[in-house]
């Protein structure tokens, strides 16, 4: 009889496996810096793809950081993969579930296919999350009524603050959570100290507070400027309509 094949995946935290192991079909996740963000996606990959045998698929920001998910990613599954494809980025895992992956600038290449559930790692920062969301990514998960999973850390008032705002129309649908830098037990609240006093205030609520901001720190044209000025060009000064 084969002995028992051993993962060694991360433990999650106690946030982690509260966004993980919660139900809801569409999940955002606005994370601080360090909190685990890339964790999460390979666990609730892993959930899927080896738990119930599923396509499953991540997305990047990046050709780079899609390859070091990948490294990663079929160096920790390697003794549970019975087939791997260098050239797609896809491994066929014992049971038949599938994790493919992918980087935001392939996302023609994701039309056609379908997932039971589909990762967006740091999708504040895809500057077309909104089209390959509906035009690219939402179809894949029509046959299986697939999930979906947005993480990143925020980036202004992008398209992923509008994907986190969903909770508040269909919340039978979506769930959002915030996760900052605090809710990693593994870091030091020292080397959290360190950013604050490095960063503007801006920023560290950004970036380990995990909070929207709408104008970028130090901007010159603010939010409301820019649309004060939009009135101005449309009614001009005298208030009439140009």
């Amino acid at each position: 009889m084969a002995a028992p094949v051993r993962l060694r995946l991360p433990r999650l935290h106690a946030k982690q496996r509260e966004i993980v192991e919660h139900p809801a079909r569409f999940k955002t996740v606005c994370a601080g810096r360090r909190v685990g963000k890339t964790i999460m996606a390979r666990h609730a990959l892993i959930a899927c793809a080896l738990g119930e045998g599923l396509p499953t698929a991540y997305v990047a920001p990046s050709y780079r950081m899609a390859a070091r998910f990948w490294r990663k990613l079929k160096s920790i599954l390697a003794p549970i993969t019975a087939d791997k494809s260098e050239q797609d980025w896809t491994l066929t895992l014992l049971g038949g579930g599938t994790i493919e992956v992918f980087s935001a600038a392939s996302f023609d290449s994701i039309r056609g296919l379908k997932f039971a559930l589909v990762v967006v790692d740091e999708a504040a920062f895809i500057p077309a999350l909104e089209e390959a969301w509906v035009e690219a990514i939402l179809p894949t998960l029509t046959d299986y009524a697939g999930r979906a999973l947005f993480i990143s850390t925020p980036k202004g008032l992008s398209y992923f603050k509008t994907l986190y705002d969903n909770e508040r129309e269909w919340p039978d649908q979506w769930k959002s959570f915030a996760a900052t830098s605090y809710d990693n037990p593994h870091l030091k609240p020292e080397a959290i100290e360190a950013m604050r006093q490095a960063m503007t205030a801006g920023v560290f609520e950004q970036e380990v507070l995990a909070r929207f901001s709408g104008d970028a720190e130090g901007a010159l044209w603010s939010r409301e400027l820019l649309k004060a000025t939009r009135a101005r060009r449309v009614y001009g000064e005298d208030g009439k309509l140009d």
